[in-house]
């Protein structure tokens, strides 16, 4: 193999590796659109309402996207954020972070003020 070909061997590997860490973000929902279409596209959507300035929201980021790469399945499961203090979005909560949990597009369960990451994946997958 010549250095060209590696080089464009490694090129593809990169682009497959970063389309890969994409899939496993986790999407925001920045309008009362898109968050509708998250809910109304998946069997079980569950929404972190969080804010920029809130210590517990930003600890809770990791262990929310490693939950997201566990349970993110096309049309059956997705996690997503919304900004609290973004005003295009529908927010009715008094305290953040928190957690709406919808199955087949509609809310069943509201969890506001935080929960353990493990206890909101036994709440996840006990839908």
């Amino acid at each position: 193999m010549g250095v060209q070909q590696e080089n464009q061997q490694t090129q593809q590997e990169n682009q497959q590796t970063q389309q890969e860490d994409n899939r496993f973000m986790v999407a925001e929902c920045d309008t009362q659109q898109s968050k509708q279409t998250f809910i109304q596209s998946h069997r079980v959507a569950v929404c972190k309402i969080y804010t920029d300035w809130c210590g517990p929201c930003k600890s809770l980021a990791e262990p929310y996207l490693e939950l997201a790469k566990k349970h993110n399945k096309r049309e059956q499961c997705f996690l997503f954020k919304q900004n609290a203090e973004n005003k295009n979005v529908q927010c009715s909560v008094s305290s953040v972070p928190a957690f709406e949990i919808y199955l087949e597009g509609k809310l069943v369960k509201k969890v506001e003020g935080g929960i353990r990451i493990k206890d909101l994946e036994e709440l996840i997958t006990n839908i």
